[in-house]
C-alpha cells in the first residue's frame, strides 16, 4: 500500500508555486470550499452562509461593527453610497438609515471614543461624525478647522488618541491630525505632514502610522505632530522610508493581527510588523495563484479583508468574473480558497461570541459568514443566494513508492464521510498518471453513515500519480480524512 497525500496528519494548503510534482508534503494541488485541520478532519467542507439583511439602497462600500457603551450599544453599519444604514445583528430585520447622508466611502469606517467616522471618498468633503444616544444617531459633519486642514481625507485611521485622515484631492500625499482624544475640536493648520506620493490606505501601529502608496510604504514615527499652540509647534514626528516593493490597492484590504498589519497589492498578500514586510502569498505556495488571480481581465473592481480568528481572509473581485476569496491561516502560512463570496467589505463583532459579516454586491445584501468555519451539518450546505457549496480538492503528482520507474496501480483507498438524507453519488473521482496530464474520470462516491474507508479502482500501468475529488452536488457535511493507493512495483527497466 502506497501512501499518496497525509490528509488526515496534516495538510499544508494550496501550493502550486512549484510544479506539481514537486509539491512540499501534506500540500495540495488545488483546494476550494474546504476548510483544512480544524474541522473534525484533515479537511472539511466549508458551511453555507445566510442573509444578515434584506437589500440595502445601494450596494455596501463600508462597513464597521459599533460598540457604542450606551445600552442597547453596539451596531452594524454599512456605508452603502450615501446612506449609513443600521443592519439587525439578531436576526435578518428591517433596516434603519442613520438621519442625514455621507459621501460615498473608499475605506471601512472607524470608530472612535464612542462615535463611528465615516472619511469622505470624494476627496473634497468632511468625514461624518455619527454617535448613538441608545434611542437615535446623531450625524454631524467633522470640524473644518484652518483651512485646508480639517477633517478631510479619503483614508482615516487611530493614532494615540487621535483620528488620522489623509488624500484629499488638493493634497493627496498630506496626512492630517486631529486634536488629542476630540476630533470634533478645531483641527490645527500646523497639524499635518506630507508624505512622498498619494496615499492609498493608512494603518496604525504602536509607535507610528503606516502610509500606503501603490507600490511603496512610508511610516511617520513620533508622538506630537506639529501644533501651533505648542511650545515647541513642530511636534517630534518624522517621516522615513519602509519598503520600496509592496503597496496597498485597497485601503479594504488592510487588516490587524497581534502588532501585526495586513494588506494586499498586485504582488502579493502582505504582513508586517513595522520594520519587516513579508510575502505571505509568497510563503505560503500561492504567489502564483494570487497573480493569476489578481491578473484576471481588467483591474480588480475591490480586495476586501478581514482577520476572523486566525485568519486573514481576503476577496478579489473582477467584473464578469467569480470572485475569489483567499484564506491565510496567519500563524502556519497555510492558504485556500473560498468561492462564491462577493464581498466589497468586512466586519466582525467582539463579545461573548465572534461573529463575521460580509457583503454581497449583485443584491446588496449584507450576509453572516460565521457559518463558513462553523457548519451546521443537520442542513445541506446551500449558501442562501441559492449557490451550492461543491468542494474541489485535487493532490500533487507523486511517484508511487518515491522511486523511478512503472507500478501496477490496482485502486484507491479513499477514507471521508459524506452526509446526506439519500444514496445519490455525490463525489466524482479522476485521476492524472503524468504532472501535465487531463484528468481521467473514476467512479463516483455515495453518501455514508459515518468515516468509510472505500476501494476506487484504477487497474493501470503508471510511473506516477495524482487524484482530483469534485463533489457534484450538495451535501449536509462533506469530511476527507485520507487518500492511499495499492500499488504493485514492476522491474525498473521495463518501459
Amino acid at each position: 500500500m502506497a501512501d499518496l497525500i497525509p490528509l488526515a496528519r496534516q495538510i499544508q494548503g494550496v501550493f502550486n508555486d512549484a510544479a506539481r510534482d514537486r509539491l512540499p508534503p501534506g500540500s495540495v494541488w488545488e483546494m476550494t470550499d474546504w476548510v483544512p485541520t480544524i474541522l473534525q478532519a484533515g479537511a472539511r467542507m466549508r458551511g453555507a452562509w445566510k442573509w444578515q439583511s434584506p437589500p440595502l439602497t445601494n450596494p455596501p462600500d463600508g462597513m464597521i461593527f459599533a460598540p457604542f457603551r450606551i445600552s442597547p450599544g453596539a451596531r452594524l453599519l454599512v456605508a452603502n453610497g450615501t446612506l449609513l444604514t443600521d443592519v439587525p445583528m439578531a436576526s435578518v430585520g428591517p433596516l434603519g438609515n442613520v438621519p442625514g447622508t455621507i459621501v460615498q466611502a473608499v475605506q471601512n469606517p472607524i470608530f472612535h471614543r464612542d462615535r463611528v467616522i465615516v472619511p469622505a471618498g470624494d476627496g473634497v468633503s468632511a468625514a461624518r461624525f455619527i454617535t448613538w444616544n441608545g434611542a437615535a444617531f446623531v450625524n454631524a459633519a467633522g470640524p473644518t478647522g484652518d483651512s485646508p486642514n480639517g477633517a478631510y481625507g479619503k483614508y482615516a485611521c487611530l493614532f494615540k488618541d487621535r483620528v488620522v485622515l489623509a488624500n484629499t484631492n488638493a493634497q493627496p500625499s498630506g496626512v492630517n491630525f486631529s486634536q488629542v482624544g476630540d476630533p470634533t475640536l478645531n483641527w490645527n493648520l500646523k497639524s499635518q505632514i506630507f508624505t512622498s506620493y498619494p496615499i492609498t490606505g493608512l494603518a496604525q501601529q504602536r509607535q507610528q502610522v503606516l502610509c500606503f502608496h501603490d507600490s511603496t510604504i512610508e511610516r511617520i514615527k513620533g508622538t506630537t505632530p506639529p501644533d501651533s499652540t505648542l511650545a515647541t509647534p513642530t511636534g517630534d514626528m518624522s517621516l522615513d522610508f519602509l519598503f520600496d516593493r509592496a503597496g496597498c490597492y485597497d485601503a479594504r484590504s488592510i487588516a490587524y493581527y497581534q502588532d501585526n498589519v495586513l494588506f494586499a497589492d498586485s504582488r502579493g498578500i502582505w504582513l508586517t510588523d513595522g520594520s519587516l514586510v513579508r510575502n505571505v502569498s509568497e510563503q505560503g505556495g500561492a504567489v502564483n495563484l494570487w497573480y493569476r488571480s489578481f491578473a484576471r481581465p481588467g483591474p480588480p473592481l475591490s480586495i476586501a479583508s478581514v482577520v476572523y480568528r486566525n485568519y486573514y481572509l481576503c476577496t478579489v473581485r473582477h467584473s464578469g468574473q467569480p470572485p475569489i476569496t483567499f484564506v491565510v491561516e496567519i500563524p502556519t502560512r497555510r492558504i485556500f480558497t473560498l468561492g462564491n463570496i462577493d464581498s466589497r467589505c468586512y466586519a466582525f463583532s467582539i463579545g461573548t461570541v465572534e461573529k463575521l459579516f460580509g457583503t454581497d454586491q449583485k443584491s446588496a445584501k449584507v450576509s453572516d459568514l460565521t457559518p463558513v468555519f462553523n457548519p451546521d451539518a443537520t442542513v445541506l450546505q446551500v449558501d442562501d443566494d441559492g449557490t451550492a457549496v461543491l468542494p474541489v480538492i485535487s493532490t500533487g503528482w507523486s511517484m508511487i513508492d518515491g522511486k523511478v520507474g512503472y507500478k501496477r496501480v490496482i485502486e484507491a483507498h479513499v477514507s471521508y464521510q459524506v452526509t446526506r438524507s439519500d444514496n445519490n453519488e455525490c463525489w466524482q473521482m479522476s485521476y492524472v498518471n503524468t504532472p501535465t496530464g487531463a484528468d481521467k474520470s473514476l467512479l463516483q462516491l455515495r453518501p455514508t453513515n459515518g468515516y468509510v474507508r472505500r476501494p476506487v479502482a484504477i487497474r493501470k500501468r503508471m510511473e506516477g500519480i495524482a487524484i482530483k475529488i469534485v463533489q457534484t452536488i450538495p451535501t449536509q457535511d462533506s469530511r476527507l480524512f485520507d487518500i492511499s493507493l495499492r500499488a504493485y512495483p514492476e522491474e525498473q527497466n521495463k518501459t
